[in-house]
Parts: C-alpha cells; structure tokens; sequence
C-alpha cells in the first residue's frame, strides 16, 4: 500500500520473495568474512535444523507460529541449543527485513528460550599437572598449560602465533588476522606467569 503524507507519495519497500535455502546462502556468504569461524558454523547449523524441521519454503512464509513449533520441538531436546538458534536466526532474519526479503521480523514476536544459568567448571593445579602428565605430545601440555593461565578461548589458543607472544614484558597480545578473528573483535593482553613463561620459552628457546 503506498504511502501517503502531506501530499507527497512515498511507494512502499517492494518485498522480493526468495526460498529459505537461498537466502541462508546469501546470509552465510555475507558473514563469511565478518564473524568468526566459529559463529558461522553455528548460523549454519541453525538454518540446517529450520531447513530439517520447514522444508525450504519461501522465507514469507515463516511465520510465529511454524516458528513456535520449531522451538518447541527443539527445546524437548536440548534447551541451550534451541536458545542459540533463536539468537542466531533472529539476527539473520533482521537482515532479511533490511534486504526486504520481509517486512518484518517474526522472531521479534517470540520470547526467548529460558535456558538455566550453570556455573563454569574450574579445574585445580593439581588436576592441570594430572592432565599434563598423561598428556604424550609437548604441544598438547603447552597447550593445556597456555589455556589453563591464560583463560583463552578455543579458537584463540588454536591460531595463537609466536608473535603474540611478548618474554621482554611477559605478555600476550591476542591479535585479529585475515584469518582469525576474536569473539569480541577486539585484541586483547594477558599477562604470562612465570610456570606458562617456562613452558612457552622451552618450546622456542631463541625467543629469549
């Protein structure tokens, strides 16, 4: 319907239709080169459990209610899963709005998935140096070692590079590359111990 105000015609934001498959193809190639590798897989994988549950109909047709179901039926069997499907499928589907593949958001409509708050899981000294004693390669007990005084992520340790690292102020820079990107897309500094500096200095003794 147009649009009309104090004389003047605006034409409303013509809505082009598009499949459901299609427009995850467009979305992941978008956030392809902005979001990190982990966040891509997970948007992938939500479009694959709306895909398996939907079919792939056109992107319109989804509404609050298919959408209630979809969660519903998720949340019966992993309640942290179905919360991070609604949080990632609700970004995509605003883009979907600015892209006018809809004229509006129907996961606004939707209230979160309540998921129970745990407490993160610590493990002691002793336990790290259990761990590190059945641990048969050196790379892994530097790693293990790295994440245990560090408290980096996943991804982080995994594209750590020696050049983060910093033995003259006992630092660690974790830098954003072409290749890598953080979670918060900000670098950060972490102090080195003097156990981790011990470790980090025997792998690359030249360093010093």
């Amino acid at each position: 319907m147009a649009n009309y105000q104090r004389g003047s015609y605006e034409p409303r934001a013509r809505i082009d239709f598009i499949s459901l498959s299609k427009f995850r193809d467009e979305y992941l190639e978008y956030i392809k080169t902005s979001k990190s590798k982990n966040y891509f897989l997970t948007v992938q994988n939500s479009f694959k459990r709306l895909l398996d549950f939907s079919g792939d109909i056109n992107l319109n047709r989804i509404d609050v209610r298919l959408l209630d179901k979809f969660l519903t039926s998720t949340f019966a069997r992993t309640k942290s899963g179905t919360s991070l499907y609604y949080r990632t499928l609700k970004a995509a589907f605003s883009k979907a709005v600015i892209w006018n593949y809809l004229s509006e958001n129907p996961f606004k409509k939707i209230k979160a998935p309540k998921v129970a708050k745990s407490f993160p899981f610590f493990i002691s000294e002793i336990e790290l140096k259990i761990i590190i004693e059945h641990a048969q390669k050196d790379y892994l007990k530097v790693l293990f070692t790295t994440a245990y005084y560090t408290g980096m992520r996943l991804g982080e340790l995994l594209n750590m590079k020696w050049n983060w690292i910093d033995f003259k102020q006992n630092i660690i820079t974790v830098q954003c590359s072409a290749t890598f990107t953080t979670k918060s897309k900000k670098e950060r500094i972490i102090p080195i111990s003097p156990i981790l500096r011990s470790q980090l200095s025997n792998q690359l003794p030249k360093v010093i």
